[in-house]
């Protein structure tokens, strides 16, 4: 079932990924219809008629009752100022909205760590971006964030907020390895998923104490693929070709230009082979299965949250603020106290973090005309490509 390489290596879609991804929508659109339904005062009978019949025009959606209006924006504006007219409202952006609905915690309230993940899962990054945004899940970063937060005696419990398609084996290995630690010393730890925790997502998760999934969470996946792209034959059509020397008997093992050896292949699936064991073992592990519960999930399987949590591979379905009190009940804090949600690791100014690594001097210690000028080259660099940033290091940009 594990299909991310099956159009490269096929002309049609393989019946077993046709069947799985058919069960995932299926359990899409089930939710769908329940949450219109819920929603909209429906039937789910109704919600499904609707859909089918779709897509609808404005006055169609209305006749159904999918939408209560139909009107442009100053109509919208002028209902919401007729019913907040003995408010005295004030407009503003979703931006200061979030930022003042923030309520600083007591100092004596519970610390819970957050530590958050998102995109595929690599040993290392590039580097921090002076426009935010992150090169994904990193293991050197997010192994040191949970390490960090076992070792802290205040951080009472650990929240892992994931949403990543997977990727490299080692760096899922690693990060696993300190949940599984969180939870052998007694420090328990509660993931809250995305819009996806598949492959490599679902590998850092798996040890967790609890794992929470939105319902059309895509999850699972367990299962490993891998191979490399020959060109030899495109070289040759070509009449080109690419010279080399090699010592050791498999040293062209990922060699681009030459296919593998019957050796070879047969190594090469012998590694995924213990890739696959050792995913399939940790799995069933961390979830209380035996041999014949974990084929029957596995096998690089994709399940929506909702079909997840009937499997067994997820335990509830709900968002953060579902993790967070699972984490509050295993940590031992009553549900109405207070707590501190803290991040680890600790938040930083993308900008800063970016001029700390290109010239070694915190952004603080500079002048407030140099913070200028860099911060217009870094901004440069990152729309341009064009590398402005050594003339930070420039005697002349100094003075």
């Amino acid at each position: 079932y594990k299909g991310v390489g099956s159009s490269l290596t096929e002309r049609e879609q393989p019946e077993a990924i046709r069947e799985n991804l058919t069960a995932l929508v299926d359990s899409f659109l089930e939710e769908t219809v329940k949450g219109i339904a819920e929603a909209r005062g429906l039937s789910e009978a109704k919600v499904r008629q609707i859909i089918d019949s779709a897509p609808l025009n404005g006055q169609q959606a209305l006749d159904l009752g999918l939408v209560d209006h139909l009107g442009y924006w100053d109509e919208v504006e002028a209902e919401i100022e007729n019913a907040t007219e003995s408010m005295e409202p004030t407009k503003m952006g979703l931006g200061r909205y979030a930022s003042l609905s923030r309520v600083p915690a007591p100092e004596t309230a519970t610390k819970i760590a957050l530590v958050r993940g998102q995109g595929g899962i690599t040993l290392t990054d590039s580097g921090p971006s002076p426009l935010g945004g992150g090169s994904g899940i990193t293991s050197d970063r997010m192994a040191k964030a949970l390490s960090d937060a076992i070792e802290d005696d205040a951080i009472k419990a650990i929240v892992l907020r994931v949403d990543s398609p997977g990727g490299s084996y080692v760096a899922s290995d690693t990060i696993w390895h300190q949940v599984a630690r969180a939870r052998a010393m007694g420090k328990p730890v509660i993931v809250s998923m995305g819009n996806l925790a598949a492959s490599g997502g679902y590998f850092i998760a798996m040890a967790a104490d609890k794992i929470v999934a939105q319902p059309m969470t895509i999850t699972g996946s367990i299962g490993v693929v891998s191979g490399k792209f020959v060109v030899e034959e495109v070289l040759e059509k070509l009449q080109l070709s690419m010279g080399g020397a090699e010592a050791g008997k498999n040293a062209g093992f990922y060699s681009a230009t030459q296919d593998f050896t019957p050796e070879q292949w047969t190594l090469f699936q012998t590694m995924l082979d213990e890739v696959y064991a050792d995913f399939t073992g940790k799995a069933a592990a961390g979830r209380g299965f035996d041999d014949e519960q974990i084929d029957a999930v596995a096998g690089g399987r994709i399940w929506s949250g909702a079909d997840a949590l009937e499997v067994g591979l997820v335990d509830a379905l709900g968002g953060l603020s579902t993790a967070i009190d699972l984490a509050k009940e295993a940590a031992g804090i009553p549900p109405g106290d207070a707590i501190a949600l803290v991040p680890f690791p600790e938040e930083q100014d993308p900008f800063a973090a970016f001029i700390e690594e290109a010239i070694g001097k915190p952004l603080s210690t500079l002048s407030r005309l140099e913070q200028f000028a860099a911060r217009w080259l870094m901004i440069s660099e990152e729309l341009t490509g064009n590398p402005q940033s050594r003339l930070l290091q420039d005697s002349r940009f100094r003075q």
